[in-house]
């Protein structure tokens, strides 16, 4: 089949996705989820704290145009999710697409991780994928290449801290994404350190966060919500865990409930379709022991997070879509107008015999299936990797 035909069912799957997407969030914006609404409604009521602009903007546009709270914070989430989703299509439809990059896209611990994890949906990470997309779309308009223009989008990544703080942790992809776009069009090295803004102001609000925050007063915060017509039960997630339950607390609760076993198979299982996407796009100076190198400092660079709060499958997912957009900069433009350009299961072996070639076509799909369907990473409480249901269903 015909790469191009691939892709419009791909644009589709993502269409639906995004609508089974926003129906999910719109029944838990309804059901003021206490994470999923919750988190959003953190404020500066009771003086400044981590998290609390979208809170801020969300009360003040509320009481604007009379709307109700939780409502509110879904057309702001919506908003927010609907842009970045165009923005990864209009990335994607530039790119010419492997295969891996369709097995990529169907991934539990990628874009369906949410789908799998309702807790997952309408978190904040949004925000950083949309920053993301943006900036990965900027950067290959090359409207991203002068001093102001780079440091104008510092500032709004700067901005986006006060949403929350984890957007900071993944700041050095950004870097990432212009180191391999530089090195692609090779231009010179030193150019990179001019992208350094994009991590050293956003540290910025860090400090500011750290120094000058205060202890969340989750009464002051609550009695807010409820006057203004929530239920008590809004408090009880995000707003109740915002100030943390201390590092120590963590690692216990990681040991206790297996964290290191269960995550470290979710990451190996995720990371396998991203290891035969690059060798496909690999070249000789973006090679597979550079990039690995680069991807571990990333990941250390995030540790504080797995450190601080237990979300270790939410901060994985983040990730792995962030890994996920990165690559697409490798990806050569779309060759659609070519005869022989089709999407075809990789050859991994090579046969002469057309019966073996069609025995080893059968087993890697039955492999990829059970890939696809067989497993699932959650945000945290990660007891089952496998699904059980379906292995039971089909023995």
């Amino acid at each position: 089949m015909k790469n191009k035909n691939i892709a419009i069912i791909l644009y589709v799957l993502v269409v639906v996705y995004a609508i089974t997407y926003l129906n999910i969030l719109y029944k838990s914006s309804v059901a003021e989820h206490t994470f999923i609404v919750g988190d959003w409604l953190i404020n500066f009521k009771a003086g400044f704290v981590r998290r609390g602009l979208s809170g801020f903007l969300i009360i003040g546009l509320s009481d604007m145009f009379g709307i109700r709270l939780n409502m509110a914070v879904f057309y702001f989430q919506s908003i927010i999710f609907i842009i970045y989703i165009i923005f990864f299509l209009i990335i994607l439809r530039q790119k010419s697409l492997h295969f891996w990059v369709y097995i990529i896209c169907l991934s539990p611990v990628v874009f369906l991780f949410p789908i799998y994890d309702t807790e997952a949906v309408g978190r904040k990470e949004n925000i950083l994928f949309l920053l993301y997309v943006v900036f990965l779309y900027l950067l290959e308009k090359q409207w991203l290449k002068n001093y102001l223009a780079i440091i104008i989008y510092s500032v709004l990544i700067f901005i986006a801290v006060f949403f929350h703080e984890l957007i900071f942790f993944f700041t050095p992809y950004f870097i990432l994404a212009a180191y391999f776009y530089l090195t692609l069009k090779k231009e010179k090295w030193v150019t990179i350190f001019r992208y350094a803004f994009l991590v050293i102001i956003p540290l910025l609000a860090i400090i500011s966060i750290y120094f000058f925050g205060k202890k969340l007063d989750i009464l002051i915060i609550c009695n807010e919500l409820i006057i203004k017509g929530l239920s008590k039960e809004v408090c009880y997630g995000a707003i109740f865990c915002a100030n943390g339950f201390g590092y120590k607390d963590n690692l216990l609760f990681a040991l206790k409930y297996n964290y290191f076993f269960t995550y470290s198979i979710n990451f190996v299982l995720g990371i396998i379709p991203f290891i035969f996407l690059f060798e496909h796009i690999k070249t000789e100076i973006l090679n597979f022991k550079r990039v690995i190198c680069i991807f571990i400092i990333i990941m250390f660079f995030s540790a504080p997070l797995f450190i601080m709060a237990i979300d270790w499958g939410r901060w994985l997912h983040i990730h792995f879509m962030m890994l996920f957009f990165t690559f697409l900069i490798l990806l050569p433009h779309n060759t659609y107008s070519l005869k022989n350009d089709s999407i075809k299961i990789p050859a991994l072996f090579q046969y002469k015999s057309t019966l073996l070639t069609t025995l080893y076509t059968f087993i890697f799909s039955i492999i990829t299936i059970c890939y696809l369907i067989l497993w699932r990473m959650y945000t945290c409480f990660n007891f089952s990797i496998f699904r059980m249901d379906i292995i039971k269903d089909l023995f």
